[in-house]
């Protein structure tokens, strides 16, 4: 359990440096007063690359929105436009 809870959280520090380096997937901390649709779709692919990279799923990108204060709305409306991205249905 504590292996599983340490290397989840160097994972989400490792995407959150890479984040921080990689200005056109920064995302900002502060998501409180954001729409999902304020970010690109260019933007979302870059993250979800960068997120993969890192060995994180669908659902530790959730995640990390919602711990940036993303309200559960949005993050809804951003799932399905990540399933959209991965599946190649995106507009």
């Amino acid at each position: 359990m504590f292996l599983k809870l340490l290397s989840r959280a160097i994972a989400i520090v490792f995407v959150l440096c890479v984040l921080s380096y990689d200005g056109i997937a920064q995302i900002p901390t502060d998501l409180s007063g954001y729409k999902a649709n304020m970010i690109t779709d260019d933007q979302l692919r870059s993250y979800i690359e960068q997120a993969g990279k890192a060995g994180l799923s669908e659902a530790q990108i959730e995640e990390e929105v919602r711990r940036r204060g993303l309200p559960e709305v949005e993050v809804a409306i951003l799932r399905s436009r990540i399933r959209d991205i991965i599946s190649g249905n995106a507009k």
